[in-house]
């Protein structure tokens, strides 16, 4: 698998369509979306080996994921990913692959 160049991601549509949504999103008030979902901490958190990750008080909804994920995809970082974990040659300025201390645990 090559890793290609970089993609400018402000050139992508699905960046374009993020933004949009954050313009709109950003104009609420946090207050005023805990108010509105009393679910919004179990909904925007994970947690995982006694770790919690609480993304709740960001402003995102339930719109703000997928979009992030269509981002992620046009960019073909799964594909980037998978490069960097296989030992490819990612790290092209300094001509070597990434150093991924936590490849041995997967």
């Amino acid at each position: 698998m090559d890793v290609q160049a970089p993609v400018q991601l402000t050139n992508l549509p699905e960046f374009s369509e993020l933004e949009t949504h954050f313009k709109e999103f950003s104009k609420l008030q946090m207050r005023q979306q805990f108010e509105a979902d009393s679910e919004r901490f179990k909904t925007f958190q994970v947690s995982a080996a006694d770790l919690t990750l609480d993304y709740s008080k960001n402003r995102i909804n339930q719109q703000t994921l997928p979009l992030f994920n269509k981002l992620a995809l046009a960019c073909k970082l799964p594909d980037a990913i998978k490069a960097m974990f296989s030992g490819e040659l990612v790290n092209k300025s300094e001509n070597r692959p990434a150093y991924i201390q936590l490849k041995k645990f997967l």
